[in-house]
């Protein structure tokens, strides 16, 4: 009987080791399919950011002084987002949304003022001209709390970070 139980037990450990090989077999096959689809996809998805990029540059290189710059999504962090699909476009809009602010800053109190009223004086959006002032708030609260300094630049006026020692 015990000799029964004994050969019983190791028939049934070499059953058990044997499903936990298939069982890896299968896990790694499924882990492999896995990578391979996440390659597919990684591939898919620099070909579409090298598409966007290159659009966004052509329209870049189009851009003059009086295009009315829009985002294609309300202007926000996540529309600059490197995971929105339109990253690439509305990263250049700003960019040059951007640009044409800093043209029209004045200093005042040691702080940045922009002269104009509306995104309209800027020929860019009202959304973008809004986060473009949130943006210069925020720098003038660095520039107040010594993180940031004010420089002169060939286009008016920009920021440049404080080094702390």
């Amino acid at each position: 009987m015990k000799k029964t139980c004994y050969i019983l037990s190791i028939i049934i450990l070499l059953i058990s080791l044997c499903q936990c090989t298939g069982n890896k077999k299968d896990a790694v096959i499924e882990n492999s399919n896995q990578v391979l689809s996440m390659a597919n996809s990684t591939d898919t998805e620099q070909t579409n950011r090298e598409k966007a990029w290159e659009e966004a540059n052509k329209y870049k290189a189009s851009i003059t002084d009086t295009t009315f710059l829009q985002t294609k999504d309300k202007m926000s962090d996540s529309a600059v987002d490197p995971f929105n699909p339109n990253y690439a476009f509305n990263q250049v809009v700003y960019l040059k949304a951007l640009e044409r602010m800093k043209k029209h800053l004045a200093i005042k109190d040691n702080q940045l003022i922009c002269n104009t009223d509306s995104g309209k004086d800027l020929s860019i959006s009202e959304d973008l001209y809004q986060y473009i002032m949130n943006i210069l708030e925020n720098w003038n609260k660095g520039i107040k709390g010594k993180q940031y300094k004010i420089i002169k630049t060939d286009d008016g006026y920009d920021i440049k970070p404080i080094i702390q020692k």
